[in-house]
């Protein structure tokens, strides 16, 4: 019972992030509730393992924090917390760095403020 708490609070927390990601992004909130519905769609379509006993849940939260820490944090501490929730969802998944690399190589070479931190963080990772 403790595992599938830890990937129904996971995937309730993806679904937060996903919200918060397009909300601020597009500053629409039908948008953002659209983008959750859409996760909670994909239910089936993805063989309904969001709130089973497994690391994928868990995987997904810790794939979307970082890089929601990444795109809107300007610390360095943000930077730093998250390169350790990279590791995290490494241990958890190790096909995690295929899905960070794409995202966290455009934010570094989009954003030229944003280098220093998606540099520390890669360097954490």
């Amino acid at each position: 019972m403790a595992a599938r708490l830890v990937s129904f609070l996971s995937i309730l927390g993806s679904a937060w992030l996903i919200y918060r990601f397009i909300r601020r992004e597009t500053e629409s909130r039908p948008w953002a509730l659209v983008g959750v519905g859409l996760l909670f769609a994909m239910f089936t379509l993805s063989g309904r393992w969001y709130h089973l006993a497994r690391v994928d849940s868990l995987n997904l939260l810790l794939l979307l924090l970082p890089l929601y820490l990444l795109r809107f944090r300007t610390s360095l501490r943000a930077a730093v917390l998250a390169g350790l929730l990279m590791t995290a969802c490494f241990m958890t998944k190790q096909a995690a760095p295929i899905a960070f690399f794409p995202p966290v190589a455009l934010l570094f070479l989009a954003e030229p403020a944003a280098r220093r931190r998606t540099f520390l963080a890669g360097s954490v990772f």
